[in-house]
């Protein structure tokens, strides 16, 4: 049977025009592969031969306890294989600018189906700055979760690419990236892109939290803090749910861009902080006919509903600009301009 698991994987890693596994691996008395990395030099050989080999018997690999494997030249896994982290992580700080630190393919890609699916949890990245140009993980795969994660000092932390779709992030932190979340514009990317969410992923100190430009994102029961730029924008329908958003910039907080009628940016039930008492505008509509609908949210500390204040700001309602809402904006008054009705 192991023979038949090494020869399934090594044709469907062949499928995807990457490496088969140099050895098979011994599993440890957990059912865990471990990697000997050491941390000092770079192991990019080292920790691909061990995830493909793992691969290949479906199994979970672990790094030594608190010990980061450096990956300088980046890393790929399908979803045959799982990750426990244990204090340690990827190491992708050399990684020459332009890197990915590790892609996750789906086994089954032209079937555009997972297929088996290994458990990732608690796994740490660090790159090697968020002007580098480089990307944290690329996930090139369908109905892949992780549960507990930490992404740091990249482009992008986390980056949507060919067949990533129906994705589960959870209980994650990702920070110091120039752009934390980012989903490429549409006819860059092919079938991908529908469903994916992030429940208890707080996002904080980048310099964008989200860009969608042709995803399905769903954030639930997390926090976008202190983005030097703004929080995001929403080409694509993006629904922000519970979630706690702190404002230290002067805004715009969220776009929500033109020529999407499908309900571009959806919020519920979430918190707007202003650290600073900003007269802001917390969300911009561009012209183009998309919608923001904005139901039961809380905002404090934005000039006290002052009349000079642009809580949301829109396009005219010539261009198709709408504001939907039913049980109301927020706690404080608004001043709504530009916007026609739904």
């Amino acid at each position: 049977m192991r023979k038949i698991l090494l020869l399934a994987s090594t044709l469907s890693l062949l499928t995807l025009g990457l490496t088969p596994p140099a050895h098979a691996v011994r599993l440890n008395r957990f059912g865990i592969v471990m990697i000997p990395c050491g941390g000092v030099e770079d192991e990019t050989p080292l920790v691909q031969d061990y995830l493909n080999s793992a691969a290949a018997i479906n199994a979970t690999v672990e790094p030594p306890t608190g010990i980061w494997c450096r990956v300088d030249e980046g890393v790929y896994a399908t979803t045959g294989v799982g990750w426990y982290g244990n204090g340690g992580g990827l190491d992708a700080s050399h990684m020459a600018s332009g890197g990915v630190g590790l892609t996750i393919y789906s086994i089954n890609p032209g079937a555009n189906y997972t297929g088996t699916q290994q458990q990732w949890a608690n796994l740490n990245m660090k790159g090697p700055g968020r002007s580098s140009n480089s990307t944290g993980i690329l996930v090139k795969a369908s109905n892949w979760g992780i549960n507990g994660f930490n992404i740091h000092d990249f482009g992008s932390g986390i980056s949507y690419g060919d067949h990533g779709y129906g994705d589960k992030w959870q209980n994650g932190e990702l920070y110091n990236n120039h752009i934390d979340v980012w989903c490429p514009n549409g006819g860059q990317i092919v079938n991908a892109g529908e469903q994916n969410s992030f429940s208890g992923v707080n996002l904080y100190n980048s310099d964008i939290g989200v860009g969608n430009g042709s995803c399905t994102f769903s954030f639930y029961g997390g926090s976008m803090d202190a983005m030097s730029q703004y929080t995001g924008y929403a080409c694509s329908p993006t629904d922000l749910t519970n979630e706690n958003i702190e404002i230290f910039s002067t805004g715009p907080l969220w776009y929500a861009c033109g020529g999407n009628t499908s309900g571009s940016l959806n919020v519920v039930n979430s918190r707007f902080i202003s650290e600073g008492n900003y007269n802001i505008p917390i969300f911009s509509v561009a012209a183009g006919g998309p919608y923001l609908n904005a139901d039961g949210n809380y905002f404090s500390g934005l000039s006290n509903g002052n009349a000079g204040s642009s809580y949301v700001t829109g396009a005219g309602a010539a261009t198709g600009a709408r504001l939907c809402h039913s049980t109301g904006l927020g706690t404080v008054p608004f001043n709504i301009q530009d916007f026609g009705p739904c």
